[in-house]
């Protein structure tokens, strides 16, 4: 790509112009705290989306996630794949409760089904969460930025770009709440998917790798170095597949479920039925990632190993020194793709910005020094935290990452937010699906499951490595993905002892999914008996490919029949029935997308063994 010229800057700085415009436009319909922290509940689900996706597909999908796919591979596709199920529990498990308790914050849940002090807890650590998200993307952007204008008119240095990017997403977000942040992130997920098609496009059709079929084949002759492969050995020290469906899936449940950055669009939606159908759409926008971005990092490591160059290339800087070579000049496609690559920095930043500040304002300064703060404090209050975060983001971010880090930033994220997660998808999984859980072991599960992270990451990587048993199944080091399922384990085994051993409160017992969906015991029961034969098939559909990797594609195809099948099957029954059976009526319910978009999945999961 080398020098932007006219066009590409011309094309950078409209589409920057019009992204800000539309979010300052935003901002004058902002007239309450309720329009400000949930855009007044009045988000359609084409909004929801949109901003779910643009909020979750930053530049470290765009920019990182490329990278691992050069380094390590399809293998991170997990982190897209397995996001599905937590997204569906989202939807239909976690979702209503939200709605029917009509809560602003996930903290505020907290304190309904728990306590207060749970509640605070799960705020400070989500703050600190979002410090770090954004500490990743001002890093990602910012090189990446350095990267592709240097030589031309916009070049900067790093520590510039960081603070540009902080003042360009401040400058709409501070004024014009959730509703700014959805209208802006769902121009920028168009722009985003259109910049990564670009890029895919512009890879495939360089000789070096030879379009899908040649890198295929080029796969193929590295049959035991694969880089296509879905499933690593689970000692592998960045991919395992064991921890990818045990820690990473938990953690996904964490991000999706009790997320606030990424729930708090759908609590701003309409109807509880819009944000299902949001949150089902934004999931299939979501599987194009691993062959938009993932693939294409593949597809770079052929490239820069056809060109000779490939030991020179760090992951994180695979991107930019890809698009130096591959991009044509005169077509403005390098202000499109570096429009692409902006967008996604500012959806992540601007939606943990305005969470972050809802969550101090509504949980600190509101319940603990301002109880009677009327709407136009809370929204000033509100903005000064905005601010505050981005300074503390960007001097963090300057301080710890240089221009010149040499790992990959999406795993190093991944690792750093998994000590502060486990308790909190233990205690909201428990509170959604049991009664019998207390206000003091949420509070307490939350508060030790750090701890148990750290002693357990210790434990294993000073003493118990030396174990041949476990050294053959986690290998030298014990990858955070395995860390958080030990952690997560320990963790509930807490929560239900100290739970036997203090105080319950009935009242605060029934607010479950169980209770508030109106579900029976038994309900319950089918249901748990329905998921593991449902487990239970997909594993036996895998050992079967495994054992005949030549048919693997007619197993994939099983896979997706068989889930469907069960799907289509639950819908007909809750219609009454084949004798009231109308094929219009499935196509109306959302359900159904749910299970095309399960049925997708299985049958990915299967098609890239």
């Amino acid at each position: 790509m080398g020098v932007f010229d006219t066009y590409d800057i011309t094309v950078f700085l409209v589409t920057l112009g019009a992204t800000l415009f539309i979010g300052f436009l935003a901002s004058k319909t902002e007239n309450t705290s309720s329009d400000f922290f949930l855009g007044g509940k009045t988000l359609r689900w084409w909004a929801i989306a949109g901003s779910v996706f643009g909020t979750n597909v930053s530049a470290t999908h765009i920019v990182g996630m490329l990278g691992v796919g050069y380094s390590i591979g399809f293998a991170q596709s997990h982190y897209e794949f397995g996001a599905i199920p937590a997204l569906l529990l989202l939807a239909y498990i976690f979702l209503p409760v939200y709605h029917k308790l009509g809560v602003t914050t996930l903290s505020e849940y907290l304190e309904i089904r728990y306590d207060e002090k749970s509640r605070l807890l799960y705020s400070i650590i989500l703050i600190l969460l979002i410090i770090l998200q954004m500490m990743a993307s001002f890093y990602i952007g910012s090189r990446s930025m350095l990267l592709l204008f240097k030589g031309t008119k916009l070049e900067i240095s790093y520590e510039l770009g960081i603070l540009v990017l902080g003042i360009i997403t401040t400058g709409y977000t501070l004024f014009g709440g959730l509703k700014a942040v959805v209208w802006t992130d769902v121009i920028q997920s168009v722009i985003i998917l259109i910049g990564s098609f670009v890029i895919c496009y512009l890879t495939f059709i360089q000789p070096e790798v030879g379009g899908w079929e040649g890198l295929i084949e080029k796969e193929s002759l590295i049959e035991h170095n694969s880089k296509m492969r879905l499933y690593l050995p689970s000692d592998h020290p960045d991919l395992p597949l064991s921890g990818a469906f045990s820690g990473l899936i938990l953690l996904h449940f964490f991000y999706w479920g009790t997320n606030q950055y990424l729930v708090q669009r759908a609590l701003g939606a309409v109807s509880e039925r819009e944000a299902r159908i949001g949150i089902i759409s934004a999931s299939f926008l979501k599987l194009f990632i691993p062959f938009l971005s993932i693939t294409t990092g593949v597809a770079a490591y052929h490239f820069f190993k056809g060109r000779g160059i490939d030991a020179e290339i760090v992951p994180d800087s695979a991107l930019p020194e890809l698009l130096k070579i591959i991009v044509p000049k005169g077509f403005g496609l390098s202000g499109i793709i570096a429009s692409a690559i902006l967008g996604a920095i500012l959806s992540s930043l601007d939606s943990m910005m305005n969470s972050g500040a809802t969550l101090f304002t509504l949980d600190i300064y509101k319940k603990y020094i301002n109880q009677n703060a009327n709407d136009k404090q809370l929204v000033r209050v509100s903005q000064i935290v905005m601010i505050l975060i981005v300074i503390i983001s960007m001097i963090s971010t300057m301080f710890f990452f240089g221009v010149n880090y040499k790992g990959s930033f999406v795993l190093k994220v991944s690792a750093l937010s998994s000590y502060l997660t486990p308790g909190i998808v233990v205690v909201f999984l428990a509170g959604m699906l049991s009664r019998r859980v207390s206000p003091s072991a949420a509070f307490f599960s939350i508060l030790i499951a750090p701890i148990f992270g750290f002693f357990t990451e210790y434990f294993y990587n000073h003493y118990l490595f030396q174990v041949s048993l476990l050294h053959n199944i986690f290998g030298d080091k014990l990858n955070f993905m395995y860390r958080v399922s030990f952690s997560v384990g320990l963790t509930y085994i807490l929560l239900f002892i100290i739970s036997r051993f203090s105080e319950q409160n009935p009242e605060k017992e029934a607010l479950n999914w169980i209770d508030i969906s109106g579900h029976s015991k038994t309900d319950i029961t089918i249901l748990g008996i329905k998921i593991f034969i449902f487990v239970l098939f997909q594993v036996l559909f895998i050992y079967l490919a495994i054992q005949n990797l030549e048919q693997k594609h007619w197993f994939s195809l099983i896979a997706f029949l068989f889930t469907m099948g069960l799907f289509i099957y639950n819908l007909i029954r809750k219609m009454g029935g084949l004798q009231n059976f109308q094929v219009s009526q499935i196509f109306r319910d959302d359900r159904f997308y749910a299970g095309l978009l399960a049925s997708i999945t299985a049958s990915m999961l299967l098609f890239f063994l």
